[in-house]
């Protein structure tokens, strides 16, 4: 039975042309399609890191220069002065510092 139906394709497909492709051709052709795909994913990838990272860099404000300061913090002083006489007719002066 098995003869006889290798014999009946043997006989429907006798007039048909070669191929015009070899199983080499297919598989090289299949490697550089993968090969683009990998590539293609990977450059993705890539560039999805890259926007992130930039958004990340743009929202946090690392890119703007940091704030102007032109002289550092003190803390405020304020000072009274007061002039006392003695009953000696003498006088001497006093001043209070407080900070803030």
């Amino acid at each position: 039975m098995t003869d006889d139906i290798r014999t009946l394709l043997g006989q429907a497909v006798a007039d048909e042309p070669p191929l015009r492709f070899s199983r080499e051709d297919v598989v090289a052709q299949g490697r550089r399609i993968r090969r683009r795909r990998v590539l293609t994913a990977a450059g993705g990838a890539v560039a999805g890191v890259a926007a992130v990272a930039a958004a990340v860099v743009i929202v946090s404000g690392f890119a703007r220069s940091p704030a102007r300061v032109d002289e550092p913090a003190r803390p405020q002083q304020t000072c009274a002065t007061s002039v006392f006489q003695d009953s000696s007719g003498g006088s001497f002066a006093g001043t209070v510092c407080e900070r803030h």
